[in-house]
């Protein structure tokens, strides 16, 4: 009698577990969300992008952004200081990791009138549009590269950019070194990224 109470026990239990696990391995981004800025749901977004791929990097997963209307995109434009490169290590770029996928085309929390989406194919990528800029990312100047695959000479693996738009970069160069005079948009060091509708 007890065996046959504890199989849906036990059955209850693990999809509660596996429910929690799924929902932990997307993390958010709205800059509009009031909340605790953990990443946690659509109310506490994060804010900008590079804390939220790092979060997700922990054990891999989904990065889910929100974006704006199409006549007032939001922008992320955030200064950003990782250290990427080698023999030069700038700043200034958004540095993509092992295992992180970053979809944007989310309305998201959208100050609260948002659809806070639930799902991947909720997106609308034409009416929620997310630009990832360098314009100023790199102190106040121009990065060298929006947005960076691999690092030190290592490819980084299973990462993918889906539906922003990258603008603002510069690869204006630092003498001596190879990759800051290439790929403004994106630098890609031996990686094999997965990047659609950018």
């Amino acid at each position: 009698m007890k065996t046959r109470h504890l199989i849906p026990t036990l059955l209850v239990l693990g999809a509660a577990l596996m429910a929690a696990t799924m929902a932990s391995a997307t993390v958010f981004v709205d800059p509009t969300a009031p909340g605790s800025q953990d990443g946690s749901s659509w109310v506490n977004a994060f804010h900008t992008l590079q804390p939220a791929i790092n979060a997700s990097a922990a054990g891999g997963g989904d990065v889910w952004v929100a974006g704006g209307p199409a006549g007032s995109p939001i922008v992320y434009g955030e200064n950003r200081a990782e250290s990427w490169g080698n023999p030069a290590s700038v700043t200034g770029s958004l540095v993509m990791k092992d295992n992180v996928a970053m979809y944007g085309g989310f309305e998201g929390y959208r100050s609260g009138a948002g659809k806070q989406e639930t799902a991947l194919n909720q997106r609308a990528l034409a009416l929620n549009v997310a630009v990832i800029s360098g314009a100023t990312s790199r102190g106040g100047s121009a990065a060298y590269h929006v947005v960076v695959f691999g690092r030190n000479g290592m490819p980084t693996f299973g990462a993918t950019l889906d539906g922003f738009t990258i603008t603002g970069g510069n690869a204006a160069g630092v003498s001596g070194d190879y990759h800051t005079w290439r790929g403004g948009g994106i630098y890609n060091w031996g990686a094999p990224p997965n990047i659609q509708t950018c």
